[in-house]
This record gives structure tokens, C-alpha cells and sequence, in this order.
């Protein structure tokens, strides 16, 4: 008997020990944090302030898992969470103006979060990549036009829809299976869309919350989920020291060297002729390199210029680059 005492009493003091509580203030039209996560088993504790207000699970009401019921200045009501998912809820007194999200996630999970605004007709980012038990919280920014954040497919088959979000509001959806996910806003259907991609596996460090992991990412610090990459070196284009250059070192244009070789010479020429009237490459480290004459395009000009130069000590070219 004293054996299964323990037993449970080492349970108790176990479960007592990982789970969290967090608190959630609740004042005159808002609910702050809008958007919380938490983990299985924790519990949550609103505390209101000034106007009499309700903490309600945003479903119909015979299907809500919690209620407070309405609470003055002061008050507070607490709920423990042990189902994972994703739980918009709202003020009952102010249904329209008050509404938040809470995401319960398994508890000790390494799952992420990743920001998305909804502006006057965009998703930023419009593609999102993550991974499966991730969430992806969606934040309105447009003071002007309401927005949604609606899974593309029809009703029977949608998993998520914010409805109606105007400046500020957020909403948020836990992606726990792997797959293409279209969203787009109903209120802008033909403007309006993205397509989040789900990974299966465990989640990954993204710095940025660009939805591209760390290890895959070509500029780890800095916003690209499109990954653009103009000149096909490490680096992505909006974090390159050297955008434009074929390399990762950045390589000075010396105007007239077009073969990078470091000095003028008849091999120039050869390269410039080979571009000119062959199609061949464009001269490094940037085409402007092959602007010898400064005219602003790359021409048969050019070469009679370094023909000068280099055969008859004609002037050097000039620094266009």
C-alpha cells in the first residue's frame, strides 16, 4: 500500500513539476498575449481588468471545453489544458472585438512558430515552408480592409478558417499532418494566396522565421523564404557581400580587365570579340567591366578601345565600374 502511495505521489509531483502556468491579462477590448502556446498539461489563468468580460472557447457553445461566464474588475478564471490543438476563443460581451488564439503543443516538443503578415492584398511570405507540429500564426496589418486566413479547399474538407480578422487581430493553426496547404483570404479570393509546405519530422532552428531551415538557408539572419540566389554563389541576394559577383569573395571590376586576369592585355580583346560577335560570357566580375568607353553598352566601341590601349598606348578605359 505504501509502495503504490509513493508511486502516485512521485506521479503527482512529476506532472506537477513539468507543467507551466500562464497568464493572460483581459481589459477593456483586448485579450494580451492575442496569441499564447503552451503545452499539454499546462494551465492558463485570465486575470480581467475594467469592464465585465468572458474568457469562451469560440465554438458552439455545447461543444466548448471552457467558459467563465461573465467576470468584473479584478476577477480571474483558470483552465488546464491536456488536449493539443489549436483553440480560438473570445469575449462573449464582445464578440467581435475581442478574439484570441491559444495553441497547446505535446509537451517538450521543439515545434516553432512562424509569422505571417496579411496586408492589403498579400501573404508575407506567400510560400512558407515547416515542419510537421508547427504553428503558424497569422497577424492582420491593414487599418483599412478585414482579411481571413482560409484553407483553399472546399468547406467539408477545410481544416482551418480564421474568419474575419481586421488590424491587429491574429490567428493562428497547428499543422500536424505533412502536405500542400493553399490558403488564401475569402474576402479577396483572386489577390489573395499562399501555399504552406509541411515537412514530416522534427522541427528545425529557423532564426529568421522565414520557414527555410537554418541548415538550408542562404542568409540564416535575414527574411528570404524565397531563396534568391542571382548570382549562384552561398549566399541568398538579400544577405550577399557581393551580389552580382561569381564567387563569395568580392573580386574589385577593374574596367578593361574582362577576363579578371589582372592586367590589360590581348587576352581582353579575345574575350570582349568572343561576347560581342560569338555571344560568349559576360565579362567579370560585373558586365560593366566591358564598358570601356563609358557609353553605357556593351559594343564592338569597346574593343577598338582596347585595341588602343593595348597596341598603340591609346588612354586607358575608363572607370565605369
Amino acid at each position: 500500500m505504501r509502495k503504490w502511495a509513493l508511486l502516485l505521489l512521485w506521479s503527482f509531483l512529476a506532472s506537477s513539476a513539468s507543467a507551466a502556468t500562464d497568464t493572460i491579462l483581459v481589459g477593456n477590448f483586448f485579450f494580451s498575449p492575442a496569441v499564447d502556446t503552451i503545452e499539454r498539461g499546462d494551465t492558463v489563468v485570465w486575470v480581467f481588468s475594467g469592464l465585465s468580460h468572458t474568457t469562451s472557447h469560440d465554438v458552439a457553445v455545447q461543444d466548448r471545453i471552457w467558459d467563465s461566464g461573465h467576470i468584473g474588475n479584478g476577477g480571474s478564471f483558470s483552465f488546464v489544458f491536456d488536449t493539443i490543438g489549436t483553440f480560438p476563443y473570445r469575449c462573449d460581451v464582445h464578440p467581435f472585438t475581442m478574439l484570441a488564439t491559444l495553441v497547446v503543443l505535446e509537451a517538450g516538443t521543439t515545434n516553432f512558430s512562424h509569422a505571417v503578415e496579411v496586408g492589403s492584398f498579400f501573404f508575407d511570405p506567400d510560400t512558407l515552408r515547416i515542419a510537421q507540429g508547427d504553428t503558424v500564426v497569422w497577424t492582420i496589418n491593414d487599418p483599412v480592409m478585414p482579411h481571413t486566413a482560409t484553407h483553399d479547399v472546399p468547406p467539408p474538407l477545410r481544416l482551418f478558417d480564421s474568419g474575419l480578422l481586421t488590424d491587429g487581430q491574429s490567428f493562428s493553426y497547428v499543422f500536424d499532418t505533412s502536405g500542400v496547404f493553399p490558403v488564401f483570404c475569402t474576402v479577396h479570393p483572386l489577390q489573395m494566396s499562399q501555399t504552406v509546405l509541411v515537412t514530416g519530422g522534427p522541427s528545425c532552428a529557423d532564426a529568421d522565421s522565414d520557414g527555410v531551415c537554418d541548415p538550408d538557408d542562404n542568409c540564416v539572419n535575414d527574411f528570404n523564404n524565397r531563396q534568391e540566389n542571382e548570382d549562384g554563389d552561398e549566399f541568398g541576394d538579400v544577405c550577399d557581400p557581393c551580389l552580382g559577383g561569381p564567387t563569395n569573395t568580392c573580386q574589385a571590376c577593374a574596367p578593361g580587365d574582362v577576363n579578371a586576369s589582372g592586367s590589360i592585355t590581348s587576352g581582353d580583346i579575345i574575350y570582349m570579340v568572343n561576347l560581342i560577335f560569338k555571344g560568349g560570357p559576360q565579362p567579370l566580375p560585373i558586365p560593366e567591366a566591358g564598358d570601356v568607353n563609358c557609353s553605357g553598352t556593351l559594343t564592338s566601341a569597346d574593343i577598338f578601345s582596347l585595341v588602343n590601349h593595348v597596341f598603340k598606348g591609346g588612354p586607358a578605359p575608363c572607370a565605369s565600374c
